[in-house]
């Protein structure tokens, strides 16, 4: 088997004509050279990456042009922008709940159910405001309308919290699943329906909304 080294030169110092189409199509120009070849004796798994790797070269390189190529990214993260930066808030929330457990309990040397619950409030006031602000970008103003919001939110996150409770259970002593293996699958459906809870029922945006 070639070694890597060599493997990948031949994949990405390859020259591929602009005019080259991938997979080989023909566009009825001139130069109809292919993309570069893969080598032999590499295992189906290398051969797929490296075959994906030479038309991802030819399609942004050679045919889109790098700039092109930063509109598209531009585009897609612009068209994803709420997923993407749901996701990433809901990690600095993870991360506030940990830092603040962590301090109440080992510095403060609070009670860990105290602790539990006081991190917990925290995050979840983290995660409203980020959400608001950020996320789902709200249109609710006014006092009236701010508080029902919270309420809304705080009310979506106590649902989802006996949600992951009965997740567990069923999961854990009902089904007999690894309680590893639940708690994450537990995470994921409730990383979801927080994600739908928070788009159509805390933060939906309704005419006049912006309205105080």
């Amino acid at each position: 088997m070639p070694a890597w080294p060599s493997i990948f030169s031949t994949v990405w110092t390859t020259n591929i004509p602009p005019s080259t189409p991938p997979c080989g199509r023909s566009t009825g120009r001139r130069n109809s050279a292919q993309p570069p070849p893969i080598p032999a004796g590499v295992s189906p798994f290398t051969h797929f990456f490296l075959e994906f790797a030479a038309l991802l070269q030819y399609t942004i390189g050679q045919h889109l042009n790098y700039r092109k190529a930063g509109f598209v990214l531009a585009a897609l993260l612009q068209k994803y922008r709420e997923v993407i930066l749901y996701v990433f808030f809901g990690g600095l929330t993870t991360v506030v709940n940990w830092v603040s457990y962590w301090f109440l309990a080992d510095i403060l040397h609070a009670g860990y159910l105290w602790a539990t619950v006081i991190a917990q409030g925290l995050s979840i006031l983290f995660a409203y405001v980020t959400n608001r602000k950020w996320v789902f970008e709200s249109q609710a103003r006014g006092f009236r309308g701010i508080l029902g919001e919270m309420l809304r939110f705080f009310g979506a996150r106590a649902l989802s919290f006996f949600l992951d409770v009965g997740c567990m259970y069923a999961g854990v002593d009902l089904l007999r699943i690894n309680d590893k293996f639940m708690k994450l699958l537990s995470n994921v459906i409730i990383v979801i329906v927080n994600y739908v809870f928070s788009k159509l029922f805390v933060f939906r945006r309704r005419q006049g909304a912006g309205k105080a």
